[in-house]
């Protein structure tokens, strides 16, 4: 059976959700059945996680850096709250589990 593998999206206000497709086409060509997660509330991350084999955190805007209580810098690009409070959550749990997966590009 494919392994389920989830990748996270973008979050834009005026476009909606977006995935890359190279995301979900690399995933499909190495044999797994990908999922794309929208950005979601952070209290769902654990029961979202339970049914996946593996989780990509894909690219896309910065980090914001009061996450990791630092000031913003100058250079400092477009930062999506919501979606570092989703991811963070995701990497939390996933950390907490043995996956088949577990991949973070860069933003």
């Amino acid at each position: 059976m494919r392994p389920l593998i989830g990748i996270t999206m973008n979050e834009n206000i005026d476009y909606g959700t977006s995935l890359r497709r190279q995301y979900y086409l690399s995933l499909a060509l190495a044999g797994a059945n990908p999922v794309a997660m929208p950005v979601l509330d952070h209290t769902l991350a654990k029961d979202m996680l339970s049914s996946l084999d593996g989780l990509v955190l894909a690219g896309g805007a910065d980090i914001a850096p009061n996450n990791y209580e630092e000031a913003a810098l100058p250079g400092l690009g477009k930062t999506e709250v919501n979606r570092d409070e989703w991811e963070l959550a995701l990497a939390g749990e996933a950390s907490k589990r043995i996956f088949a997966a577990f991949v973070g590009t860069i933003k």
